[in-house]
């Protein structure tokens, strides 16, 4: 028999979000999320942009969207890519990061306050 307590389940993106809220939320620093794990987020015409970046961050005077993914590889759309395209055009920095860890470290080198 299979002792269940040993197996590793698969980090899903929501597991890597609240991580990477959990640290932001210790280093005090202000973000915005998106609702991507709601229910709200399932409706039409919930107000949500199509690619919005999972969080924003402001740093040092400038807005920082990054994407977050799996660590082990989660998809990248294409709306994503145009949304982060068109902010950074905007003046904004941005990143796609797989994983929570990875996601402190994009924070980390863009001067975290």
């Amino acid at each position: 028999m299979v002792d269940a307590s040993k197996l590793v389940m698969p980090r899903v993106e929501k597991d890597e979000a609240r991580d990477f809220r959990e640290w932001l939320r210790g280093e005090r620093l202000q973000f915005d999320e998106a609702p991507r794990h709601s229910p709200a987020h399932r409706q039409r015409g919930n107000g949500v942009e199509k690619g919005r970046a999972d969080f924003v961050i402001p740093l040092h005077g400038k807005q920082c969207a990054i994407e977050l993914k799996r660590a082990d590889g989660g998809e990248v759309r294409e709306a994503q890519v145009k949304w982060l395209r068109k902010f950074r055009k905007d003046g904004g920095l941005t990143a796609i990061c797989f994983g929570a860890v990875e996601a402190i470290e994009q924070v980390r080198s863009w001067g975290r306050p």
